[in-house]
């Protein structure tokens, strides 16, 4: 792209006005160039010349240095938002200046313009929409959204606006939630640190070994309440640092750890499956026993019609035609509104002085040939348009049975019966069908209530248990809302049978009451009582992190928050594809954070980079 402004068409000239937005994308201190319209070259995009002209009392060198003259002019090419879809730049046309340093030699420079900075070649306004548009998508998703506007800009560039976001760390922070996160599932992991007030992120350290997380602690020095998981790498770093500082276990990860410990001893003593029937609980599946339904003796039924019946009438409905009810109301109503416009448009036809075919099809909105056969259509055949077509009704093999059904059905036989007597005369149809044949037949003839399977029909079942259901209902903090189900109802009879699950069950309850409750000391009686248990490696854990268990029922705070934030880093992490390394990632995540839990927008995060004034081309003469 040049400067020549030859090479360019006036937009006034193409009657292609363009709307005002001076205000909006130019600021004040750019002005019009007054003998140069607005300009758009071959590919359609948009130029406006413009001239930095601030007020001659405010310029002024670096340091405040006096502007002794001017020394020519520079001119550059800024990309500026796009103006009605379409891509536009504004050439920026500024004085040089010219001051003498402290040192006495004469250094020429340009002033910097608001909202266009020396080396940038998109505006401050697009540089924070590109990152507005990349937060929760990726720079290769972006940059195609981007171009469909009208911006021409690639992923590359909107992957370096994240190095100009303002990272704030704030060395007075008090309390804080530290936990580990992967960018590689098994292979790569970081130290993610977030601020227990905002619950914004606010660093992440590579690797969770707890080194890391030690020079950072070395840093913030007045960190006083720490939240964690289990982790022991995160606990001796935090001592070490900080032996003054309250860690706090997290109580989701202790009740983790006891469940896993319940499946464990569960999966010992119990089988995966139980089965109840009749009352009775057992780990082998008891074998269904089928009545089967007895056939009629020395009764002979055949597919003739009865004699009041008509064997045709009783096949159509037996054929279920209410099942396309609603097809055939939509039906009707599409015919119906057809014959009104064909009528309407026979009649202005014939009514019309030399009618024309184009004028017909543009306000029918029909093609030329439509309209030629509705004009050659006759009466009878416009009003066969009201007619609905229902769909045929097609042979089936049930065409030869269907009769049989309805003697059967009068006669006061029971469903199953039938299906016996139609299965010993090679119908080949499941029981399902033969029962909505007799549900249409008392429908259609019988006008009495549906017939419904009977207990012995398909005999009664035993009900399962899986093991992973008595474990749910066990840590159910409201088991009221499990009480239909179907282990509330033998959850009793399962704790007698089985020892384990009544020494689990209790376990549980203590655990919950201890860990939920307000007295810390509550803990020592725990661990005294289940020491010798089998659960003596879980208990163990918890003498060794002694400390931050009772914190947990001491305070009120946890680690929820800390896994939230592992979530968004997992969204942040997916969209961009596991290619970015840690400084990127970060930058993403903490932009992404800042705006989801600190209440901040995308020109915030920039502020430091927007309002900072540099001062390029320093060169000294």
């Amino acid at each position: 792209m040049t400067m020549n402004k030859l090479s360019f068409i006036r937009i006034h000239e193409e009657n292609k006005p363009v709307h005002d937005i001076e205000s909006s994308l130019f600021g004040e201190d750019l002005i019009k160039d007054a003998d140069r319209q607005d300009y758009r070259d071959k590919y359609g995009c948009l130029h406006f010349f413009r001239i930095h002209a601030p007020e001659t009392g405010k310029i002024s060198g670096p340091n405040g240095e006096k502007c002794i003259s001017t020394n020519g002019y520079q001119e550059r090419i800024c990309q500026i938002m796009p103006v009605g879809g379409q891509t536009a730049y504004v050439h920026i046309r500024q004085e040089r200046l010219v001051y003498f340093n402290k040192h006495g030699k004469k250094v020429t420079f340009v002033l910097p313009v608001k909202g266009y900075r020396f080396n940038q070649r998109k505006s401050d306004e697009l540089t924070v929409f590109l990152l507005s548009i990349s937060l929760f998508c990726s720079a290769n998703v972006a940059a195609h959204v981007c171009q469909s506007m009208g911006i021409d800009v690639c992923h590359d560039t909107i992957t370096r606006i994240y190095k100009n976001i303002t990272i704030v760390d704030n060395p007075d922070i008090k309390a804080i939630g530290v936990d580990d996160v992967s960018s590689r599932k098994g292979r790569t992991y970081h130290t993610a640190i977030y601020d227990l007030k905002t619950h914004r992120v606010i660093a992440l350290l590579d690797g969770r070994d707890g080194q890391a997380l030690k020079e950072w602690l070395k840093k913030h020095q007045k960190v006083k309440i720490v939240t964690r998981d289990r982790a022991s790498a995160f606990a001796s770093a935090i001592s070490e640092i900080l032996p003054d500082c309250t860690q706090i276990a997290d109580r989701f990860h202790l009740f983790q750890n006891l469940v896993g410990r319940i499946k464990d001893i569960l999966k010992c003593e119990i089988p995966s499956t139980l089965y109840v029937k009749d009352g009775e609980i057992t780990s082998v599946k008891p074998e269904t026993e089928k009545a089967a339904p007895a056939v009629p003796e020395k009764v002979e039924y055949d597919n003739t019609p009865v004699a009041e019946t008509n064997c045709q009438i009783i096949k159509d409905k037996a054929k279920s035609d209410d099942f396309y009810a609603e097809q055939y109301e939509r039906q009707a109503k599409v015919c119906s509104d057809k014959y009104a416009m064909i009528c309407s448009l026979r009649k202005e036809w014939a009514e019309t002085v030399k009618p024309k075919f184009k004028d017909f099809q543009e306000k029918y909105d029909i093609s030329y040939p439509t309209l030629k056969k509705y004009l050659k259509m006759t009466e009878e055949e416009v009003e066969g348009i009201k007619e609905v077509r229902k769909r045929p009704k097609y042979k089936t093999d049930m065409d030869n049975y269907i009769n049989i059904i309805y003697k059967m059905v009068i006669d006061g036989h029971k469903p199953a019966v039938i299906y016996s007597y139609l299965q010993s005369k090679r119908c080949k149809a499941c029981y399902g069908t033969v029962l909505h044949y007799i549900h249409q037949m008392k429908n259609t003839h019988l006008k009495d209530e549906l017939i419904k399977p009977f207990d012995y029909d398909r005999g009664t079942e035993a009900v399962q248990i899986k093991r992973y259901d008595i474990v749910k209902y066990m840590v159910t903090s409201d088991r009221d809302k499990m009480k239909e189900t179907e282990v509330a109802k033998v959850y009793e009879k399962i704790l007698d049978k089985y020892p384990a699950v009544r020494f689990c069950d209790q376990l549980w309850k203590d655990f919950h009451e201890t860990l939920m409750g307000d007295n810390p000391d509550k803990l020592d009686w725990f661990c005294t009582k289940y020491e010798e248990s089998r659960i003596q490696g879980f208990i163990n854990g918890i003498k060794k992190d002694i400390a931050p268990v009772k914190n947990a029922i001491s305070y009120e705070h946890s680690s929820g928050f800390v896994e939230g934030g592992n979530c968004r880093y997992k969204l942040v992490k997916r969209t961009m594809f596991g290619r970015a390394n840690i400084e990127h990632l970060f930058h993403k995540f903490y932009a992404q954070s800042s705006i989801t839990c600190g209440g901040l927008n995308a020109r915030t995060l920039l502020a430091d980079w927007i309002e900072k004034s540099r001062w390029e081309d320093k060169t000294v003469i």
